[in-house]
């Protein structure tokens, strides 16, 4: 009886198996079958889809423009985004100095010392920040050196201001610039008529009298016209008439009167608003010096006469008034006496210092 049960036990084990061999069998054939199916299945849908169902494409191919012209709404062309495009960072450049207003109750200190100072009134000064946007500036002293230190805020920047003013000279005239292309059809010219009373040294005189008295007085009318232009440089003529005395020591007097004429160069050097200074140089060749002596004594010399003179010019509403100072060297020769007791001098010259005033104006020809 226990192995008839042994056996019956295996049996339904066996059959166990066999039921969950065949379901297993099944189950994967089926599978097989799915597969098989689909892939059948598309393999017809796209060899049916490769020429027939396939929508033809114009062969014609249209711009944008025309298509515009057909579809409902605009068509706008596409355009990428542009891309941003960030600068890089600048160097950093030293501050420039620039020019400022440093504000009244300012506080600076001083970079030597480290004392520090409050600015009773507003001063224009040169300063340069500590670098580009520093809250602190330095201050230049008058060697344009880093003296002082203060803080940004107190300076005002005026460099733009200053760029607008002229370079030009607010008390000095200038003439208009000459046109080179045209014909100037006057000439500027300045005329002058001075008086001067001359001092003069006059040992030439005394030999000849034998006399210890070198001392000569004249009185002189000089008339100048000099041609004006552009420099203020003026070339002209000078002419003048020269009365004169000279005490012989013996109770006669020497009197004599010449006539000048000659070449005369003057420099305009200072010329303001109202005042001017010059100097006028001048040589000159007496055209006739005769002279006479109480008792019928007369004598007749050949002279030249360099003169240098400074100028003071002052101006007003009616003309140029003037005043002048100067020296003047002249040189002398004996050319005819009718006295024999008249003899030669061995000194030739004749020293001047003359004073005195005149009044000058201009006007063109």
């Amino acid at each position: 009886m226990i192995v008839h049960g042994k056996a019956l036990v295996s049996m339904k084990r066996n059959l166990i198996f066999l039921f969950l061999f065949l379901g297993l069998a099944t189950s994967v054939r089926s599978q097989v079958d799915v597969f098989s199916e689909i892939e059948n299945s598309s393999r017809t849908q796209i060899s049916e889809l490769e020429f027939e169902d396939l929508e033809p494409i114009d062969d014609e191919l249209k711009t944008i423009d025309e298509l515009k012209d057909v579809a409902d709404h605009d068509i706008t062309p596409f355009k990428p985004p542009r891309k941003e495009i960030r600068p890089t960072r600048p160097p950093e450049w030293k501050p420039e100095p620039f020019s400022a207003v440093l504000k009244e109750g300012s506080i600076i200190k001083d970079m030597k010392t480290g004392k520090r100072y409050r600015v009773r009134k507003k001063v224009i000064v040169k300063a340069e920040e500590k670098f580009n946007g520093s809250l602190i500036s330095y201050v230049h002293n008058s060697k344009k050196e880093l003296a002082f230190e203060t803080r940004t805020h107190n300076l005002v920047d005026i460099s733009r201001d200053l760029d607008l003013l002229t370079d030009l000279p607010a008390h000095e005239e200038f003439p208009p610039r000459t046109q080179w292309h045209t014909t100037n059809k006057y000439f500027k010219v300045q005329n002058g008529l001075y008086y001067t009373v001359e001092n003069i040294s006059a040992p030439y005189f005394a030999d000849f009298f034998d006399t210890e008295g070198t001392v000569a007085t004249a009185y002189r009318w000089d008339y100048r016209f000099f041609f004006r232009w552009e420099v203020p440089v003026y070339f002209g003529l000078t002419g003048g008439v020269q009365t004169g005395t000279f005490d012989t020591g013996d109770g006669a007097i020497l009197k004599w009167t010449s006539y000048y004429f000659g070449p005369g160069l003057k420099w305009r050097f200072k010329d303001g608003e109202s005042w001017a200074w010059e100097l006028h140089t001048d040589f000159q060749k007496s055209m006739n010096f005769n002279a006479v002596v109480d008792g019928g004594i007369q004598a007749r010399f050949g002279s030249n006469l360099w003169n240098l003179e400074g100028i003071g010019v002052w101006k007003t509403g009616i003309g140029q008034f003037t005043f002048h100072a100067g020296i003047k060297k002249q040189r002398m020769t004996l050319k005819s006496s009718n006295a024999e007791t008249i003899q030669k001098s061995d000194r030739s010259s004749l020293t001047y210092l003359a004073f005195g005033l005149g009044y000058q104006w201009d006007f063109d020809i």
